[in-house]
């Protein structure tokens, strides 16, 4: 956290406070170390990649660095030390095979989790492709990543939370559109052997939607990434204790994403410059009633865990996985099929 914010500092030094209209080659694979902290040695080193384009990305998103420090910055910390209050400190493991460590903000706005360094290679790799993607989709449902950093050998990012809501987020779903082990009932992320519904959505939304996953399917598919995820969160207006309490205290986990906890952001304060459209609804989209009607339950979207790339590793594991299972149930699959197979297995989970 404390590098964090020193990172947005430097940029600051560095590159100036305003979003930068053009931004430079170099820019993508700029990079600054420096330690944060000094003693007791060995020195602990926090490197920021790519600082001055995270900056234009939160620019995109209408975050502050004044705004992203208080969430992430060391007075939070230290504050809620002094006052007892470990909620920024939270961290949990996740149970999945990814073994990554994931974080929370104080505030529930923003979550830090741990990343392998494939993965930040690949997302540095994408990175030029992805900027300019994020700025000509306003609506993407891509998790809207704020930084990359690294402390000492181990890589980090820095996300905003799908779930940002005054709402309870009662039921959770981890969706990809295959079969083979994509069975969770009992745990607190279902996936899509679990899903036994059809959400009911305006049909100009539902349309819109569905294009908007295609079109991220697409890009995701030309950057040669798979194992991708929707993830959802339904809000049930029937178990609401009092409508007039804001909160969000849900604390949950998908197999590599997922996770939010004493969240209560005032929305009107820290709303974003472009608001996609499935998120007018305090954060998120209203399903309609019987009658066809907008009801008070509420649907959250965002596709998570983009950055495995179907590289050797991938290959193999689904060559030999193919010998003793039906390869179309498998979950690793090439950027073509797992596209085609996602966008078609989404159009199936709405009226």
């Amino acid at each position: 956290m404390i590098g964090i914010s020193l990172a947005v500092s430097k940029c600051s030094l560095y590159k100036g406070s305003k979003f930068q209209d053009s931004l430079e080659h170099k820019d993508f694979e700029d990079y600054i170390t420096f330690p944060v902290l000094r003693s007791p040695a060995p020195k602990i080193m926090f490197t920021d990649y790519a600082p001055a384009v995270f900056r234009n990305i939160r620019y995109l998103y209408g975050i502050d660095d004044s705004e992203y420090m208080l969430s992430l910055g060391p007075e939070q910390l230290q504050g809620n030390l002094l006052l007892g209050n470990l909620s920024s400190l939270y961290m949990r493991v996740s149970e999945g095979k990814s073994g990554s460590l994931f974080f929370t903000s104080h505030d529930g706005y923003y979550m830090v989790k741990t990343i392998p360094n494939n993965e930040k290679n690949t997302l540095l790799r994408m990175l030029p492709q992805y900027y300019d993607y994020i700025k000509a989709n306003p609506n993407t449902l891509l998790m809207r990543l704020c930084g990359l950093h690294s402390i000492d050998n181990q890589a980090i990012i820095v996300m905003l939370n799908v779930f940002i809501s005054t709402k309870e987020i009662n039921e959770i779903y981890d969706l990809k559109g295959s079969t083979l082990g994509r069975s969770n009932p009992n745990g607190s992320v279902k996936k899509d052997l679990d899903w036994k519904k059809k959400i009911a959505l305006p049909k100009d939304i539902k349309d819109e939607l569905l294009k908007q996953i295609e079109n991220d399917a697409m890009f995701l598919q030309q950057s040669s990434i798979c194992d991708y995820s929707l993830l959802i969160g339904i809000h049930h207006a029937s178990d609401d204790p009092d409508q007039s309490e804001l909160h969000n205290d849900v604390f949950s986990e998908s197999e590599n994403q997922t996770q939010q906890m004493n969240a209560s952001v005032e929305l009107s304060k820290r709303a974003p410059k472009r608001v996609p459209f499935y998120t007018t609804e305090d954060g998120g989209t209203r399903i309609l009633d019987e009658n066809g009607q907008k009801g008070n339950d509420i649907i959250f979207f965002g596709i998570i865990d983009y950055l495995t790339d179907y590289g050797l590793n991938k290959k193999l594991e689904r060559f030999f996985k193919s010998v003793a299972t039906d390869a179309n149930q498998l979950s690793v699959a090439p950027p073509d099929q797992y596209a085609k197979r996602f966008c078609e297995f989404m159009k199936t989970l709405f009226l």
